[in-house]
């Protein structure tokens, strides 16, 4: 046991300090850790100037660059100057203590330190070196202890530090995950839309082009029917006109083709007249003939406007139409529109909370 054991030749000053640091030990107790003062209630608001304090203590714990790293080590506190100056010092007294050896021809024997009591008065100033080679001992153990909790308390910071990191990486990465399931819920829903919508433009347009199509069809029946029709009665007409004629002048062409046949040269004059007279009649008969036909000519006129004026109005709805399919259009474009600038806008919320994120 060294602290019961004391070498016989004269040791310099601090060299021994393991003899004295067990015995020092009991004596001076380590002193508890001070307690952190009370954290402010919750409704307390942090002041503008502890926040940046905090957010600066953050960087520089977390920051990778070699400069400011360099200028943290020149601006070290005098906790970590205190550690390295002790530990350079503890390495100095072990190198001496490993360097010294004892005088020529003596071997060191170490007795009980009940043996200084029966020692010569000649060894009073042994003593007394003795005495303050522990006092410094002593003191120089406090340090050390004193250091030591330094030290746990470093490790125990670096290690708060180390898990605060993890944890912020984590939430880090937990919030990275889910702004890209937002962004892609987001993309999924807007092409949702735009395939609704596509769908529902398209349903509309085949269900309107639909209708045109039987509306136009309809209208072309109508017009070919009422066209139809009145071909058809007009040659009923002309049949009957030609029927009647016929019926009415057939007697009297085929008497004058009889007498004329007959008597062509012992004409006389009066039958000359009666015949010229029935030529006139049967020329103002062709007259009327040309004329009822002229009149069916212009009927015929007439239903070529009314068909023009029914195509006509034919393409008037065609370009309405049109104009409303136009009209859909520029209000799908317009709806189109007002979709991407929600996701803008969403898109630059969810850029915000990034420029947050990395911030913390």
């Amino acid at each position: 046991n060294k602290s019961t054991m004391i070498a016989q030749w004269k040791r310099p000053i601090g060299v021994d300090i393991a003899s004295s640091r067990s015995r020092s030990a009991s004596r001076s107790r380590l002193q508890p850790p001070k307690r952190k003062p009370p954290a402010p209630p919750r409704g307390a608001k942090k002041s503008e100037t502890g926040r940046r304090t905090k957010e600066n203590q953050f960087a520089r714990a977390f920051s990778d660059d070699p400069r400011r790293k360099q200028i943290l080590r020149g601006r070290e506190s005098p906790r970590e100057l205190l550690r390295r100056h002790s530990d350079h010092g503890r390495h100095r007294e072990v190198k001496q203590q490993r360097d010294i050896t004892p005088p020529g021809g003596v071997v060191c024997h170490y007795e009980r330190s009940d043996s200084l009591s029966r020692e010569s008065p000649e060894s009073t100033t042994e003593q007394e070196d003795e005495t303050f080679s522990h006092a410094a001992g002593r003191s120089q153990a406090r340090g050390s202890m004193a250091i030591a909790t330094i030290d746990e308390e470093m490790q125990r910071l670096r290690r708060e530090r180390d898990y605060l990191r993890k944890e912020l990486k984590l939430q880090t990465q937990a919030h990275s995950i889910e702004l890209r399931t937002a962004e892609e819920e987001s993309r999924q829903r807007y092409l949702k839309l735009e395939r609704e919508l596509q769908m529902q433009h398209d349903i509309e347009m085949k269900g309107t082009i639909q209708e045109l199509e039987s509306h136009i069809d309809k209208q072309e029946e109508q017009h070919a029917r009422r066209y139809a029709k009145m071909v058809y009665e007009q040659k009923k007409e002309l049949e009957r006109l030609e029927e009647s004629l016929r019926e009415e002048h057939e007697e009297e062409l085929a008497e004058l083709g009889k007498k004329l046949s007959i008597s062509i040269e012992p004409m006389k004059d009066n039958e000359k007249k009666r015949t010229i007279d029935k030529i006139m009649e049967m020329k103002e008969s062709n007259d009327n003939l040309i004329r009822s036909e002229q009149d069916l000519q212009e009927k015929n006129s007439m239903l070529v406007r009314k068909i023009d004026f029914l195509e006509r109005i034919h393409r008037d709805a065609e370009e309405k139409h049109k104009k409303s399919l136009e009209n859909n259009a520029i209000q799908f474009f317009k709806q189109e529109e007002t979709y991407q600038k929600i996701i803008f806008q969403m898109s630059s919320e969810v850029k915000a909370l990034r420029k947050a994120l990395n911030i913390l």
